[in-house]
């Protein structure tokens, strides 16, 4: 049985579409990203035979070759954004496997600024850098 949605075929138009838009940079990148995983499902013809548990078997098999997180991440990207073109753009009703993948995007910590002390503040518009001088009022 032949499938709905070749990918081989679907592959070229987006490819061609972003060439399009976007130039040979994004072109090289969405290829190399998209060929190396749907060179993991050989057996996967068309695009309606994917699912979530083919892209988390797909992110684990990375995560455990020594790929970091980042690497992942970008690799499911360029995938994700083939699924969204063809979900959004071409109008088919299909389920984008990558949707759900929000495990392996790397978190950055995010570490608060030191506060600087006070006396080294120096915003001009506060004016806080300048000493406060205490006038008497008595008279000698």
């Amino acid at each position: 049985m032949s499938p709905k949605y070749p990918v081989r075929k679907y592959l070229g138009k987006y490819e061609s579409w972003l060439l399009k838009l976007y130039g040979h940079g994004a072109l090289r990148y969405a290829d190399r990203h998209l060929e190396r995983f749907f060179s993991e499902f050989p057996k996967s013809w068309g695009l309606e035979d994917y699912a979530i548990t083919d892209v988390e078997d797909y992110a684990e098999k990375l995560l455990a070759s020594g790929k970091s997180e980042g690497v992942v991440h970008l690799r499911l990207t360029a995938v994700r954004r083939f699924w969204r073109w063809l979900i959004e753009d071409m109008g088919f009703e299909l389920f984008n496997p990558v949707s759900a993948e929000r495990l392996y995007r790397p978190y950055q910590k995010k570490i608060a600024p030191k506060p600087k002390p006070k006396s080294e503040h120096n915003c001009p518009y506060c004016g806080s850098h300048l000493k406060r001088v205490s006038v008497s009022t008595s008279t000698i």
